[in-house]
């Protein structure tokens, strides 16, 4: 097994190198065909024309340029920090920004921008592998020339030059990519940037390449040309120059800038632009070496969450941890909360103890914030959603959880005639209800797997979905009927509290199965002395009360029959909210997670597990 994967890493490492020996070929072709393009196009150049232009820079242009190249170098280094953030993978920031400078410096001027960006991200953060190091080398490239592009379609759409109709229909295909990042963030394996970064990526790309441009600006000769004119030319030669892999672009920025602004005298616009790549691409690779040869240091991780068997969550729906797709974010003091995260937003599910809820709130707003999302709470209950409130959070009200106290719980009384009816039903037709046991047989799979082709597939995030090893934490109840398993309820146990979570029968299950099933839950949970069943949550639309638009998005959703088979049970009401930044990040949250509820990604194959005291200390 070694040798076989030492094969197939040695055939990748071969394939890798290929790859770049033939892009250096294509390069070097491409730069051979654009210095004899240049040379024809420089036919009576006059070389002492072009020395004396270049001295002719003075030194408050020097400095003037390097100015604006140290904040084209600065925004270049940033961009590396959002990049790093969108593939989550946290280090320090000052070292991400050194790294990224110093990349780009070596990478610019040597050329096989890859492969050399690679090597120097590799070298200047130890702890990342020469792939994550390709990887981010490969995002960087890749989204800053679409992002350069974007930024050359603005401006020349804005000023109107002849290649305006280009230019929007470019900005056409741009916003067209920002609506799939919204309605679709994760496509198969790639998951787009979200919309905060993408604006981060597009404004530092405007600021790289603006102050890039100025440096070049300011270094020709006086009232040549205004900076408006210079700007479209310059992106223009700036992109050429980036496609063909040239080192700096070496011979086509020159061609391209030349003929954009043929009306200038050759001499000085070719001195400006030695000029500038003195100051541009030469004097910041000499400077990068020194950080290249000695490295940043050992650099490591970032600041990044706990283990999750090192907190203790207060939430009895915390068992969702165990599929794998929730998370739990430490708020300090051994505590925590469950987190989700979507494209676009960190939110937290559940509650808190009330002494932690000021912690908690702060906690998750620098999260959000570090990760490039917008903090959000959901399923929140009355105290939470008043101190999120006084935070500065917009509070919505979404619904309602049903919760019985068992030892109060009888069925004897009017307004349970109604469950009376169908349990009767239910044991009329043969139905018997037992404990499944530590182990869940497979014809619970079978139960599940018709439930989920009925009913379009299972819902996911703050939902359960089926899984053995997620059930084994779980009471399990078993309905038969004739000898066959017919459906099954689990409850989530944790801090006191037993939970309804899945609830999963076949087409031949009897009237009232689903109803003797949770009256068995409540009996045992009474013998057991658990102080409240919580029968989960209903959507606000199912209520009568609720504006129109919700009740029939709930009738669509399936939320109203919900509320009609708990309210059989006259069970006691407790509001539930959800907390946003404002009305523009509670829409945002609100459709991520609709989406996150009813498409949620495949459950991760291991399924480790969640090891953590999920039961209130």
């Amino acid at each position: 097994m070694k040798s076989k994967s030492l094969g197939c890493s040695t055939a990748i490492g071969r394939s890798f190198v290929a790859r770049q020996a033939g892009r250096i070929g294509l390069s070097l072709g491409i730069l051979g065909i654009c210095l004899a393009l240049l040379a024809q196009r420089l036919a009576g150049f006059d070389p002492a024309q072009m020395h004396l232009a270049f001295m002719a820079v003075s030194a408050p242009q020097w400095g003037i340029s390097l100015c604006f190249v140290t904040l084209s170098y600065a925004a270049i280094g940033q961009y590396d920090v959002l990049i790093m953030r969108h593939l989550a993978m946290p280090h320090p920031q000052a070292k991400v920004r050194l790294a990224g400078i110093t990349a780009l410096a070596i990478s610019q001027t040597v050329g096989m921008g890859l492969l050399t960006g690679a090597v120097a991200r590799w070298r200047m953060l130890p702890a990342l592998r020469f792939a994550q190091a390709l990887r981010i080398t490969f995002a960087v490239s890749v989204s800053f020339l679409l992002a350069a592009v974007v930024m050359a379609a603005a401006t020349h759409a804005v000023l109107g030059t002849q290649h305006q109709m280009l230019a929007s229909a470019i900005l056409g295909a741009a916003g067209v990519f920002v609506m799939l990042c919204i309605a679709r963030p994760e496509w198969g394996r790639w998951s787009w940037p979200n919309l905060f970064t993408l604006g981060g990526m597009l404004a530092l790309a405007a600021l790289d390449v603006t102050a890039a441009g100025a440096a070049l600006w300011i270094l020709l000769p006086s009232a040549e040309v205004g900076f408006a004119v210079l700007l479209p030319a310059f992106l223009l030669a700036l992109l050429g120059g980036m496609i063909s892999g040239t080192p700096g672009g070496l011979g086509v920025f020159e061609l391209v800038i030349l003929a954009q602004l043929n009306t200038l005298d050759a001499e000085g616009l070719l001195a400006a632009v030695m000029a500038w790549r003195l100051v541009y691409f030469a004097l910041p690779s000499v400077l990068a070496l020194p950080a290249l040869a000695f490295g940043a240091g050992a650099a490591q991780a970032g600041p990044s969450e706990p283990q999750n068997d090192a907190t203790i969550v207060h939430w009895a729906e915390a068992g969702l941890l165990r599929q794998g797709h929730l998370t739990a974010l430490s708020i300090g003091q051994g505590q925590g909360v469950v987190v989700g995260r979507t494209g676009h937003a960190l939110i937290g599910l559940g509650g808190v103890r009330p002494q932690d809820a000021v912690r908690a709130l702060h906690h998750l707003r620098q999260t959000a914030k570090a990760e490039g999302r917008l903090p959000a709470l959901y399923k929140i209950r009355a105290r939470l959603a008043a101190q999120a409130r006084q935070s500065g959070m917009r509070v919505t009200k979404i619904g309602a959880e049903a919760f019985i106290a068992p030892h109060a719980f009888s069925l004897a009384t009017p307004s349970r005639a109604n469950l009376r009816r169908k349990l009767r039903k239910g044991l009329a037709s043969g139905v018997v209800v037992a404990d499944c046991g530590p182990q869940i047989p497979p014809s619970l799979h079978r139960i599940a797997a018709a439930w989920s082709a009925q009913h379009g597939g299972e819902r996911g995030f703050s939902m359960g979905r089926f899984c053995p090893r997620y059930l084994a934490h779980q009471r399990v109840f078993v309905a038969r009927h004739l000898g066959r398993d017919i459906a099954f309820i689990s409850l989530h146990v944790a801090n006191g509290v037993w939970t309804l979570d899945l609830m999963r029968q076949d087409h031949a299950a009897p009237d009232g199965t689903m109803h003797l099933l949770v009256v068995h839950a409540i009996e045992q949970a009474r013998r057991s002395g658990v102080a409240e069943v919580n029968l989960a949550a209903v959507p606000i639309g199912a209520f009568s009360a609720a504006p129109k638009i919700f009740r029939v998005l709930s009738r669509h959703g399936g939320g109203h029959g919900l509320w009609q088979f708990k309210a059989i049970f006259d069970p006691k009401w407790r509001p539930l909210y959800l907390a946003a930044q404002g009305g523009f990040g509670t829409a945002i949250v609100a459709l991520a997670l609709i989406r996150a509820v009813h498409r949620p990604p495949a459950l991760p194959s291991a399924n480790a597990g969640y090891t953590a005291p999920l039961t209130q200390t």
